[in-house]
C-alpha cells in the first residue's frame, strides 16, 4: 500500500522537527557543561564562550557576569531560526582557549571542551574547538 505524498510530507515534517529539538538540546547541554567546566580566575574566560548560526562568532567580551551571558547564550540556541542543516558554533576567542583546554589550568583538567561534547554527545570535528 502506498502512503499518499501528503503524508511522507507529514513524516518528513515530524522527523526534521526532532532534529532540530534534538540539536537544541545537545547544544544546551553543551553550552551549560562546557560554561560550567571553565576554569575561573577573573570570571572572563567562563563569560566569552559566544554562539554562532552556520559561522563560528569570533567576537570577545570585557564580561565577568557569565551567568548574564549563559541566560543569553540559552536564548539564542532556543530561540534562533535553525534547521536540519544548520550548524551550532560555540566558541571561546580569547587567546589563552587553547591553552587552557590544553592543561595550563589548575582548576579545569586537560581537554575540558571535549569532555563537555562527550557528555553533551556532542561531535566536535577533529582540531576544531
Amino acid at each position: 500500500m502506498a502512503y499518499s505524498n501528503e503524508r511522507e510530507l507529514d513524516i518528513e515534517d515530524e522527523l526534521n522537527n526532532y532534529v532540530v529539538d534534538a540539536m537544541r538540546s545537545a547544544g544546551l547541554d553543551f553550552l551549560r557543561l562546557i560554561t560550567f567546566a571553565s576554569p575561573v580566575d577573573t570570571g572572563r574566560f567562563r563569560s566569552n564562550w559566544t554562539v554562532g548560526f552556520n559561522s563560528p562568532d569570533s567576537s570577545t567580551t570585557g564580561a565577568v557576569n557569565f551567568s548574564a551571558v549563559l541566560a543569553k547564550n540559552e536564548a539564542e540556541v532556543k530561540f534562533n531560526p535553525i534547521n536540519v542543516n544548520s550548524v551550532i558554533w560555540f566558541s571561546n576567542n580569547l587567546p589563552y582557549a587553547v591553552p587552557l583546554n590544553s592543561g595550563t589550568s589548575k582548576q579545569a583538567p586537560q581537554f575540558f571542551v571535549e569532555t563537555a561534547a562527550r557528555r553533551a554527545e556532542v561531535n566536535i570535528n577533529s582540531g576544531t574547538l
